[in-house]
């Protein structure tokens, strides 16, 4: 067996909108973090943004992520050699979209994993060696992200169920040293800081039977991370790089919380079967991407707290109140470009009454 392998990981991969620009005008955002990529052996990031092509867009979407086929070269300057593709926006382009997309990553030998133009091979691992290690990497869309692809969609996405994940896990144990999984979940608990306890739970379950590492996108935000048994989850990388999207006429900006993140580099051991990792925190300023090491006390603090949530019903309760009803309003008026009476004129009915859907949903989320 060969030495150890390090793995970088990226959050949401996105070259949407500002960057289509940064990349037509010749600019290099992420010089920066560039050579701490090229000291992994390998490097695998989730692209959210799929090419637009001459289809149109799924218009079932909003807001909808969008890019030109020639900025994806942008994954040159940050090495990597495998993305997950099974993402809430995968569809956004259409068939199309994912076509030329696609077709770019085949060309320039960029793997993908979790969707495909033909139904079989969605669901295909994709398994590869790391130093003579052997890696098999799974890639599953939860549908509380909200893929909206219509029902005749001919583009297939690897949709997240946990008995196709517990049977995929147990066929692939076989075959390599470390099983991976890359999920695109945690549509609950979007732009928040912890996983909801669904995903703490169903976590648990695929590690026991067998996974080695979960690894999570889809929440706009560092999450928090755990270590059960020995094995990493990490709940969501966050955003690596996402600007604001603009989807028909409306803006869609992304929040402070979401312009920090951290690579992930995962050290993996085959002789002893263990992993190891520590994080380079990031941050996007401008678009244009930042080591930014005193994220980490931001993070460890985070999940000091993950505890709390984890454990005490009261903290996760008023945790899951603040997240669905009061910080969407706060945001709401915070990111308004309106005066403070125009904002409240247009507070919608739907807004206010999740105060009250939240009170009357609680005992069937929590299971009081």
């Amino acid at each position: 067996m060969g030495k150890d392998a390090v793995i970088h990981f990226l959050g949401d991969v996105s070259f949407n909108d500002a960057y289509v620009g940064l990349y037509k005008k010749g600019i290099k955002p992420f010089n920066e973090v560039g050579p701490v990529l090229a000291k992994a052996d390998y490097v695998i990031g989730n692209l959210e943004s799929q090419v637009i092509g001459a289809q149109g867009e799924n218009l079932l979407k909003n807001p909808r992520v969008k890019t030109e086929k020639e900025t994806l070269n942008y994954l040159h300057d940050l090495d990597i050699d495998l993305v997950s593709v099974a993402t809430n926006h995968t569809y956004d382009g259409l068939r199309d979209g994912v076509v030329q997309s696609f077709a770019f990553l085949d060309e320039h030998k960029i793997l993908h994993v979790g969707a495909s133009l033909e139904q079989v091979d969605a669901y295909k691992p994709i398994t590869l060696e790391v130093n003579e290690i052997k890696f098999g990497f799974l890639n599953y869309v939860h549908q509380d992200t909200h893929p909206s692809t219509p029902k005749d969609a001919d583009v297939y996405l690897n949709y997240y169920t946990r008995d196709k994940i517990l049977n995929q896990i147990d066929a692939l144990r076989k075959e390599v040293d470390f099983v991976v999984l890359l999920f695109h979940w945690g549509g609950l608990t979007d732009y928040g800081f912890y996983p909801h306890h669904t995903q703490i739970s169903e976590a648990h379950m695929f590690l026991d039977r067998g996974a080695d590492v979960i690894i999570g996108h889809h929440t706009h935000t560092f999450q928090a991370i755990e270590t059960y048994k020995g094995k990493p989850i990490f709940y969501s990388l966050g955003n690596f790089c996402f600007a604001d999207i603009y989807s028909g006429k409306k803006l869609n900006k992304v929040r402070v919380s979401g312009k920090e993140g951290a690579i992930v580099e995962l050290k993996f051991n085959a002789a002893d079967k263990t992993t190891s990792y520590k994080l380079i925190p990031i941050a996007n300023e401008d678009h244009m991407l930042k080591l930014a090491p005193g994220l980490s006390k931001k993070y460890a603090w985070r999940n000091f707290k993950f505890f709390f949530v984890k454990n005490i019903i009261v903290f996760r309760w008023c945790y899951y109140f603040y997240r669905a009803n009061i910080e969407p309003l706060q945001f709401y008026f915070e990111a308004s470009e309106k005066n403070w009476f125009q904002r409240i004129r247009d507070l919608n009915f739907k807004k206010v009454v999740g105060f009250i859907r939240f009170i009357l949903n609680m005992k069937k989320k929590e299971g009081f």
